[in-house]
């Protein structure tokens, strides 16, 4: 959790967080849940979009943050 505090907390710096138009879904509460946007960590594994990692590095979900919001810098 921490790690997608941070994640999200650098968005914000970068004025971006504000252009996320999806949920974005964190943690053991969503384990064997199918669901539809992003999942951050193996237990939302079965959402459309994925970051993979128990749990993932704050780099790899900002990463893929930021190529659901079409900026990859």
């Amino acid at each position: 959790m921490k790690k997608g505090i941070h994640a999200l907390a650098r968005l914000i710096e970068q004025g971006m967080l504000d252009k996320l138009r999806e949920k974005v879904a964190i943690g053991q509460g969503y384990k064997k849940v199918e669901g539809k946007g992003l999942g951050v960590g193996n237990c939302t594994k079965d959402f459309e979009k994925n970051v993979p990692g128990c749990p993932p590095t704050a780099r790899d979900i900002i990463k893929v943050l930021k190529q659901e919001l079409g900026s990859d810098s």
